[in-house]
């Protein structure tokens, strides 16, 4: 296993276990989309979008 695939792991290992200290679990795909923007395969503005779009939350912008 790569360097940088450790890395990930751990990152997303530590999020989780600061989560579940303060009683919250992710989704499956929050969990996917955190990975995704590690892996720089989609931006952080990106993940949040497609998060929300599955949890059908609409945000007002500010313009």
């Amino acid at each position: 296993m790569s360097i940088k695939k450790l890395s990930i792991e751990k990152s997303l290992k530590n999020v989780a276990a600061t989560l579940a200290f303060e009683n919250l679990r992710p989704s499956r795909t929050a969990i996917n989309m955190s990975k995704q923007v590690l892996e720089g395969k989609i931006t952080g503005t990106e993940a949040r979008a497609e998060i929300l779009k599955n949890y059908n939350v609409q945000v007002k912008s500010n313009v």
